[in-house]
C-alpha cells in the first residue's frame, strides 16, 4: 500500500512535468546524464543484491546514504539541478516506469487515485488527453488482463472486510461523535464494534480517511481536516491560475491532493507516514511559489 501510494505520487508528478513542459527537445547536458546514469546503476546493483539475498539491508542503507549525499553535494556545489531539459527528460523516463509499477502493484485505491490525478492534470492542461485516458481504460476492459480484472471486484474478502469496517466505524462515530474513540484506539475498540460477518477479527484502521479521523477524533476534527485539504487545494489552484514558469508545480500539487483524497476513500493513506510526508511537501510548494513571487520585487529593488 505504501509503495503503490508513493508510485502514484511519482506518476502524477512526472505526468505534470511532461504535460506542462512537453517532451524534451534536446539532449540533457553530459554532467546531468552522468548523475542519472549513476543513480540507475545504483538502483540496478541494489536490485541485483536484493534478488540474490546478498547484503540486502546493508546495500539499501548505503544506497540511500549515497543518494542523500549526492543530492547534498549537487545542491551545495553545483547550483540548480536538474536543468529544465534534464528534468523533463527524467519525467519522460519515469512516466512509463511508474505506470507499469503501479499496474502490477494490484492496489486498487492507488489505481483510482492515479486515474483521478491524471484526469485533473488533463483537464487543466491538455483536455484532449482525456480521450487517451478513456482509450486506455477501454482497452483494459476489452482485453481484460487477468491481474487487473481479478482486482476489479467487490466480492473478494478485502472488499467485504472494508464494508464491515466502515459499518463499525459509523457505529463508533454514532456513539462518540464529538471526541471520538481517541487517537490510536481503533485497534483496541474494534472488537467491540465488529460486525459478526466481518472476515477479520481485528482492524488497525478503517481503510477510509474520513471515517478513520471521525471515529478516532470526532466530527469536529473531521470538519477541520476537510477544511485543511480544501484550503490547500484552493490555494494550489489559485497559484496555478496565476501562471508562470513554475505554475506546473501548483497544478501537480492540486492533482496529487485530488488523487490522495480519491485513494483515501478506500485506504487510510493519511495515516501512512511516507505518503503523508509526500502530501505535505507537495501541499507546501504552492505557498513557496507565492512567497517567492511576493519577495521578487523587493529583491529586484534591492
Amino acid at each position: 500500500m505504501t509503495a503503490s501510494g508513493l508510485v502514484m505520487a511519482v506518476l502524477i508528478l512526472a505526468a505534470g512535468r511532461v504535460a506542462f513542459h512537453g517532451l524534451p527537445s534536446r539532449r540533457p547536458a553530459w554532467r546531468e546524464v552522468r548523475v542519472v546514469a549513476a543513480v540507475i546503476a545504483g538502483v540496478a546493483l541494489l536490485t541485483a543484491l536484493q534478488a540474490a539475498g546478498l547484503f540486502a539491508v546493508e546495500a539499501e542503507r548505503v544506497f540511500v546514504a549515497a543518494l542523500a549525499g549526492t543530492g547534498a553535494v549537487i545542491a551545495l556545489l553545483r547550483g540548480p539541478w536538474p536543468g529544465r531539459t534534464a528534468g523533463t527528460f527524467l519525467a519522460t523516463l519515469v512516466l512509463p516506469l511508474a505506470a507499469g509499477a503501479l499496474l502490477i502493484s494490484r492496489t486498487r485505491n492507488a489505481w483510482l487515485g492515479a486515474l483521478v490525478g491524471l484526469v485533473v492534470l488533463a483537464v487543466m492542461r491538455v483536455p484532449r488527453a482525456l480521450w487517451a485516458l478513456a482509450a486506455i481504460v477501454g482497452a483494459i476492459l476489452v482485453l481484460r488482463p487477468a491481474p487487473v480484472m481479478e482486482r476489479l471486484t467487490f466480492t473478494d474478502a478485502s472488499s467485504k472486510d472494508r464494508y464491515y469496517m466502515w459499518q463499525a466505524g459509523i457505529d463508533m462515530i454514532r456513539e462518540k461523535p464529538v471526541f471520538g474513540q481517541g487517537p490510536g484506539m481503533i485497534l483496541a475498540v474494534y472488537p467491540d464494534y465488529r460486525w459478526p460477518d466481518a472476515p477479520n477479527a481485528m482492524a488497525p484502521h478503517l481503510h477510509d480517511n474520513a471515517l478513520q479521523i471521525a471515529a478516532e477524533r470526532g466530527l469536529p476534527c473531521l470538519a477541520w481536516w476537510l477544511w485543511w485539504v480544501a484550503a490547500a487545494m484552493g490555494d494550489a489552484y489559485r497559484e496555478r491560475r496565476r501562471g508562470g514558469l513554475r505554475a506546473w508545480v501548483a497544478a501537480v500539487a492540486f492533482a496529487f491532493l485530488a488523487a490522495f483524497m480519491a485513494a483515501g476513500l478506500f485506504e487510510y493513506n493519511f495515516g501512512d507516514s511516507e505518503i503523508f510526508m509526500f502530501a505535505l511537501m507537495l501541499s507546501a510548494l504552492p505557498y513557496a511559489l507565492r512567497r517567492q513571487r511576493d519577495h521578487a520585487p523587493v529583491a529586484a529593488a534591492a
